[in-house]
């Protein structure tokens, strides 16, 4: 059963019964109630609960279901739905006051990715609102939020890269950044932002950026791969929908993408997360972007993380420091920075 069930917590997870024809398949463990409360722990353990949830609500045999699990289920993905809709709001208000005070800002993370890449928003927890503004706007973003009533959770360290505010002590957090990842540099946020001032998420102001698919993507493997070592399956999705966007494959440029992962040292993580996605995930990798990960990685390289199944990458009993150990070498161009996330 540990096999059936820790396949099927993956499976569920996966973007292909998202979108389009396909369903997932039926669990041979439908009517056993201790069983889904161990596929619910694994699920909350990799944060995939609500996609996979709704996974199973599109897929056809729900109904077949016992009672308790099934109410489970609904109240899950009800709760989310509703957190959703909380998010939002607070992303309205966040935005008014940025904009009133004319200071320019760009919408990352999840709430952008499930407004623009995903088939439905129900397919994408958001934890917090994530905003990016320049280095030298910070200042007059955290006054314009003051306005608006938000307050900052802890000591707002002068070096912070973001600082989490919030109006209410157990309201929605929004994630007010002045980088993406700590050893950004003032005039990479600068690009950045000027690329996002030719992106725009459909329902927000006129005046809000988003990130473009080029830097989403970057940033995605940085953070993801390099930093979290794919978490979560979350981070796949993510990376599944902006590639396969209409906006990713007709914008990006997958020789430019190469250059800026090889400036941040994260070849590495970009190889093992496009050959995850075209093996596992199903996503249409062009051939050359991978050819010339691989040769940059190395054999040795490729050879061990060649050997890291999907099931094996999101272990049943969590990632140990052995795991972390092996996985930041592994996944990390710079030695030192391998370790030190390992140790994170």
């Amino acid at each position: 059963m540990t096999d059936e069930l820790t396949g099927f917590v993956i499976e569920a997870a996966k973007p292909k019964y998202m979108t389009g024809p396909h369903k997932l398949p039926k669990p041979s463990f439908l009517d056993f109630n201790g069983v889904w409360n161990d596929a619910f722990d694994l699920w909350d353990r990799i944060g995939v609960t609500e996609p996979a949830l709704a996974c199973i609500d599109r897929s056809g045999w729900k109904n077949e279901i016992l009672e308790p699990t099934r109410l489970k289920i609904d109240e899950r993905i009800n709760r989310h739905k509703m957190m959703l809709a909380v998010h939002d709001a607070e992303l309205d208000a966040a935005l008014f006051q940025l904009i009133g005070a004319r200071v320019p800002v760009a919408v990352t993370g999840g709430m952008d990715w499930s407004m623009r890449y995903y088939p439905e928003r129900i397919f994408r927890q958001v934890q917090s609102v994530d905003l990016l503004v320049h280095p030298d706007a910070f200042q007059a973003a955290m006054r314009a939020l003051a306005v608006g009533g938000y307050r900052a959770t802890q000591s707002v360290r002068p070096s912070a890269m973001c600082v989490e505010l919030v109006r209410k002590d157990d309201g929605p957090r929004v994630r007010l950044g002045r980088k993406l990842l700590v050893n950004d540099e003032d005039v990479h946020v600068a690009g950045i932002l000027q690329r996002a001032s030719g992106s725009r998420i459909t329902g927000l102001p006129m005046n809000t950026m988003a990130l473009s698919p080029e830097d989403n993507f970057v940033y995605l493997v940085r953070f993801g791969a390099v930093r979290n070592f794919l978490g979560s399956p979350v981070w796949l999705n993510d990376m599944h929908f902006l590639v396969e966007s209409t906006e990713f494959k007709s914008k990006a440029d997958w020789e430019h993408i190469m250059w800026s992962l090889a400036q941040s040292r994260a070849l590495g993580g970009a190889w093992f997360a496009l050959s995850f996605l075209a093996s596992a995930w199903g996503t249409t990798i062009p051939r050359e972007a991978l050819e010339h990960c691989s040769h940059k990685v190395g054999a040795f390289r490729r050879r061990w993380l060649s050997h890291l199944a999907v099931n094996n990458w999101f272990p049943l009993r969590g990632r140990s420091l052995t795991w972390k150990l092996r996985s930041g070498l592994l996944l990390n161009d710079d030695t030192l920075e391998g370790l030190r996330g390992a140790f994170a």
